[in-house]
């Protein structure tokens, strides 16, 4: 478990409870957790932390900027161009997985999920 510590991980979710669930889950794995509403508030505190973040989780449907336009900014930025990312979020349509990938999500795990299933999730994609 000590291994992850310091290991930043943004968890972006305009539900409270989601954010409050998957950020338990990580903390109590080791991981260091910042947390955003929406994807602009996202975009900054990924640009603001580029340094050290080490993957990002977020929903695809949230007010102000959605999951998908939030990918496409970060991985159009000289620091998000590398930043794995998982999203999470209720649909699993494929045309939304499509687009998800396209954009550059590195992962897509649909909810409700299990704590073993996201964690296998960030371990495949952060070492």
């Amino acid at each position: 478990m000590k291994k992850h510590i310091g290991k930043k991980i943004l968890v972006v979710d305009d539900s409270s409870v989601m954010r409050g669930a998957v950020s338990g889950i990580l903390t109590h794995h080791g991981y260091h957790v910042l947390v955003a509403k929406d994807g602009e508030e996202a975009l900054n505190i990924a640009k603001e932390n580029k340094q050290d973040l080490k993957l990002i989780i977020t929903d695809i449907h949230m007010p102000n900027m959605d999951g998908l336009v939030f990918l496409k900014q970060l991985k159009a930025t000289e620091y998000g161009r590398f930043v794995p990312v998982i999203m999470l979020t209720t649909d699993s349509q494929q045309d939304k997985v499509d687009q998800a990938r396209m954009s550059g999500a590195s992962a897509f795990v649909v909810k409700p999920f299990s704590e073993t299933q996201l964690l296998n999730g960030i371990q495949q994609l952060i070492r």
